[in-house]
């Protein structure tokens, strides 16, 4: 019963319309997409004398996690030493960045991204042409 179940709900999920649709917002450019996570960029202010890059990435998701269906996120990028970390994230209750915010704790650990996941994605668009 439960194979039946998880196979209809997979069925639904593919006949469903693009969920991303009305997303959009303008001056966020498409970053990646995924079954349940899509996201998009848009530059972030420079501070004066900034040695890294800056990124604004927001992350809408299908279905809420923790209450939160988006999230900005301030990442700053190393494109010479091929790191980046998260500075600053803030989730939503609602898409497009809307509804009640919350500022979601944890520390601003420099990571090394690998593979094609999200930071890889970040990094590359952050750091192209400087490389």
């Amino acid at each position: 019963m439960r194979v039946i179940a998880a196979l209809l709900a997979s069925l639904l999920i593919a006949a469903a319309p693009d969920w991303t649709a009305g997303l959009d917002i303008p001056g966020w450019r498409p970053l990646s997409r995924a079954p349940d996570v899509a996201a998009w960029w848009r530059e972030a202010p420079q501070p004066v004398n900034a040695s890294f890059a800056r990124l604004m990435v927001r992350l809408e998701r299908r279905v809420a996690v923790q209450g939160f269906l988006s999230q900005s996120v301030l990442f700053e990028i190393d494109c010479s030493a091929g790191r980046l970390r998260a500075l600053r994230r803030i989730a939503y209750r609602r898409h497009r960045l809307e509804g009640p915010a919350s500022a979601v704790a944890g520390p601003a650990v420099w990571s090394v991204p690998s593979g094609d996941g999200l930071e890889s994605q970040i990094f590359r668009q952050a750091c192209a042409g400087m490389n």
